[in-house]
């Protein structure tokens, strides 16, 4: 039985020092949109968007990242575009091409010498003003 609660503890006290410790979450970019067309379009009349993404600086050790960017949640094979790769020093990277009006969702991943790590992720809606 004690031993059942010594186990519950440490897991509590991992769990808690992941959550707390600076790297274990995942920022957002800032995503810029220019249109170079009217600005009300719908999505499918071709009118395009490009979107620049930016991200805080990656940590020390970083080799590369990917921005990948898709239509449905959850980055499932074959559903999103990866863009990469892209050089550590890096941090914006541009999309041209993008349908107005529609919402996308973005990830950036960072490879590190103990394995790929996710870097910034979010959604934006492809609107311009």
């Amino acid at each position: 039985m004690i031993g059942r609660f010594v186990f519950l503890g440490l897991v509590a006290l991992g769990f808690t020092v992941y959550i707390t410790s600076p790297g274990s979450r995942v920022a957002s970019a800032d995503v810029a949109l220019s249109c170079a067309s009217p600005a009300v379009a719908s999505v499918g009349d071709g009118a395009t968007t490009s979107a620049t993404f930016s991200w805080p600086a990656l940590k020390k050790g970083a080799r590369q990242s990917y921005l990948d960017l898709g239509l449905a949640p959850g980055f499932v094979p074959g559903w999103f575009q990866g863009h990469g790769p892209i050089a550590a020093s890096q941090t914006a990277y541009t999309v041209d091409g993008l349908p107005r009006n529609a919402t996308f969702y973005y990830r950036v991943n960072t490879q590190f010498a103990d394995g790929w790590h996710e870097t910034a992720r979010g959604t934006f809606v492809s609107k311009c003003k």
